[in-house]
């Protein structure tokens, strides 16, 4: 199986300085990309729709609305480079552990406006560990995260955590319906 790997530490670029990072939030590749980011986590067609008028006319409105709807938006975790057209940095899926790099570019002259916005799924970054949870702690993630799902019409089917025999925990789940054990 074919999987991107993180490049050795003695390739990758440095880290940005807290000095570099505050420049490249003022910046307006960030600006803008802090706009697409509200906008499309919102889930919202037409505030979606109105950004992309104004900010990213080649944006597919409807590419990014199933995007929004597989990964349940994008929190913001980490800048990577700027310059005073690119910005990169990393964001983490809002349903999922999933990680992602995206590389924003903005048109170098006013109004600004967005020409490309990949968003690159990735391993999970060694600076983000998983944290590990208790066996409790688990089972009320899972029950959570499928409870969740089912209601949005996003699983509908079983689920089963068993350990040594004893079944901890059980349910049937589809939406407007809940059946748990």
């Amino acid at each position: 199986r074919v999987q991107p790997a993180q490049p050795p530490p003695e390739l990758a670029p440095p880290k940005m300085t807290a000095g570099e990072i505050e420049a490249a939030r003022a910046g307006v590749p960030f600006r803008r990309f802090s706009a697409w980011l509200e906008a499309f986590n919102s889930g919202d067609r037409t505030r979606l729709s109105q950004f992309k008028e104004a900010n990213f006319p080649s944006m597919n409105l409807d590419m990014q609305m199933n995007f929004r709807a597989r990964t349940g938006g994008f929190e913001f975790r980490a800048l990577e480079r700027a310059t005073a057209t690119a910005l990169t940095g990393l964001v983490q899926e809002r349903d999922s552990d999933q990680f992602a790099r995206f590389t924003v570019i903005v048109e170098p002259d006013e109004p600004h406006r967005i020409t490309r916005l990949p968003i690159l799924a990735i391993p999970r970054p060694a600076e983000f560990p998983v944290s590990p949870m208790s066996e409790a702690e688990m089972i009320t993630a899972l029950r959570s995260k499928v409870e969740k799902d089912a209601a949005a019409g996003r699983f509908a089917g079983g689920a089963l955590v068993a350990k040594r025999g004893k079944v901890l925990f059980s349910g049937v789940y589809w939406k407007d319906h809940r059946e748990k054990k």
